[in-house]
């Protein structure tokens, strides 16, 4: 689970996304692409590239903090660094999880044994090895230097070598989602002699990394640019990248990105602007391809003994809210009103379990005058204040203005606090930082990073997540949450997946607005990028080629 980063912010605790302040535009009204139609129509995958390239140029959101695994949180250090270093597990671009470096089982509950494929080699030629992927695993473990992909070990006790190509992660308790971690950096393998020589330069402009994936590090201008080039010894030949190489910029203003795509300055970028869509769209020089998401933005509840304290009220103010509006003007019609705090995509396995779920859900609807009997019984008392970020993208400003309108129909006191976006990214998982400046709400883009929904709802269990920030606690939730971890019949799973949302959809600790579609440019001279949210954890720039 993630906050998302698209400003160029370097903190740890960055969020949201965009940095320009233009208004948006109703892609439902201005033709746009496939987000108008809805997510039924949006994508998995582009046509297929047909030839190698030589450079490719590709922007970024911001730029990045570290290609250090550990460190590697968010967009633009994943989107650089899943091209270079390779997991154990891999994403697919239809969020189904396949083997990676190896091949995964688990003979016992409290056992996950990875055995490595034949042939991966880092860059430097030398073979992939148990000690490696040993290395790798254990740093997320280190409590001296802390990893962002430390929740996925929290039930691990230790990780051994078990034999010459084999390594197992061993448990205090099951846990089905250890396996998921394996593909994202938490699963990431590098060189363990390099680390250890690097030091504290690992993942830095001077120290670089040393891995096993399609693209090899070359150089990092900071401040201005980081150069990968094509591994032509990549372990599987069939996947050898087609561009020669891959040129990161970080471009952050809606206007320098958008007049840099159309001009072909540069060749692409994920996550482009929603106040660009219509002139992208417009476009002879490229398209914007609508892909299918595990993005969300939503409203987190920060003081729960405040005016938000009755569960009422933040359901009275959830079916205030339109979102559908919200999803077409604030969005750009890139969007889609949310079910719950996850996107369907999120729901990677018990299929008939969460479409019997989904269906029974239905759209959310707008109801002023059930809203309103919810605060007539509830009788809260004070005054709402919202916390929203200033100065970045539109979309932000009118989230705020469309939450307090609802507030106002229901009959809800309600103030704005506009922030300025580097003050708000800093403070937003800052639970006392928020209660001292007497915010009540706040809003974020967030998404998961792989499609199992106990990912999200695990953050309610005590001491695993900041990110719940009105400390709310359910104990049937933790239960059901714990005992869902440990199951490994996934029907059974779903099912109890549906009870905690069930609960927490009554509960709102947090309230979801609408999924948000993955947003891809790409120039007419090149094709094969996948649309779908997975150019975090998938070797996407190994596809990208000519048409």
């Amino acid at each position: 689970m993630r906050p998302t980063v698209v400003c160029a912010v370097a903190a740890t605790a960055a969020i949201l996304a965009g940095c320009g302040g233009s208004k948006g535009i109703d892609a439902t009204k201005s033709g746009g692409s496939e987000a108008s139609k809805g997510s039924a129509s949006w994508l998995t995958t582009t046509k297929p590239a047909s030839k190698e390239i030589g450079e490719l140029k590709w922007n970024v959101p911001y730029e990045p903090s570290s290609l250090d695994p550990t460190r590697a949180s968010y967009f633009a250090e994943n989107q650089v660094l899943i091209n270079l270093c390779e997991t154990l597990q891999q994403l697919q671009p239809d969020f189904s999880i396949k083997d990676g470096l190896a091949k995964s089982s688990n003979p016992d509950p409290k056992k996950w044994v990875y055995d490595l494929a034949e042939g991966p080699k880092f860059w430097d030629g030398s073979p992939v090895t148990a000690e490696d992927v040993a290395f790798s695993l254990r740093r997320h473990m280190d409590k001296k230097s802390p990893s962002a992909w430390s929740f996925y070990y929290r039930n691990v006790t230790s990780v051994d070598v078990t034999g010459p190509q084999q390594v197992t992660v061993n448990l205090r308790k099951p846990d089905y989602l250890v396996n998921a971690g394996m593909a994202t950096p938490g699963g990431t393998i590098i060189q363990a002699k390099y680390a250890k020589k690097q030091g504290k330069r690992l993942g830095t402009p001077q120290g670089g990394t040393m891995c096993s994936g399609p693209f090899k590090f070359d150089k990092w201008r900071a401040g201005d640019s980081i150069r990968i080039v094509r591994n032509d010894d990549y372990w599987k030949a069939d996947k050898k990248a087609k561009a020669s190489s891959v040129t990161f910029q970080w471009l952050a203003d809606d206007n320098s990105q958008t007049n840099a795509l159309t001009s072909g300055a540069l060749d692409g970028e994920y996550q482009v602007p929603y106040s660009a869509l219509q002139r992208l769209n417009s476009s002879q020089a490229g398209k914007v391809y609508t892909g299918k998401t595990l993005i969300q933005f939503d409203l987190i509840a920060v003081d729960l003994e405040g005016p938000l304290g009755d569960p009422r009220v933040r359901r009275a103010l959830s079916m205030g809210i339109d979102r559908q509006a919200l999803a077409n003007t604030a969005f750009n019609g890139a969007a889609e009103p949310s079910r719950t705090l996850i996107t369907k995509e999120n729901y990677g396995y018990g299929k008939d379990v969460f479409d019997k779920r989904w269906e029974e859900l239905g759209a959310p609807k707008v109801d002023i005058a059930g809203a309103k009997k919810l605060i007539q019984e509830a009788k809260p008392s004070g005054t709402v204040v919202f916390a929203y970020p200033t100065g970045g993208a539109s979309y932000n400003d009118q989230v705020a203005l469309a939450v307090q309108s609802a507030a106002k129909k229901i009959g809800l006191n309600f103030k704005l606090r506009g922030m300025p976006q580097d003050t708000y990214n800093a403070q937003l998982f800052d639970r006392a930082a928020l209660l001292k400046a007497g915010i009540d709400m706040a809003e974020t883009s967030w998404f998961i990073d792989v499609p199992e929904p106990l990912v999200m709802y695990e953050q309610f269990l005590p001491g695993v997540s900041v990110y719940n920030l009105g400390n709310w606690k359910n104990q049937q939730v933790i239960d059901l949450v714990d005992k869902a971890s440990q199951t490994a019949d996934e029907t059974e799973r779903a099912k109890m997946v549906v009870e905690v949302e069930k609960i927490v959809e009554k509960e709102m600790p947090w309230i979801p607005l609408v999924q948000t579609a993955n947003l891809l440019y790409m120039s007419n001279k090149i094709s094969g990028a996948p649309a779908s949210f997975v150019q975090n954890y998938y070797p996407w720039a190994g596809d990208v080629g000519g048409r």
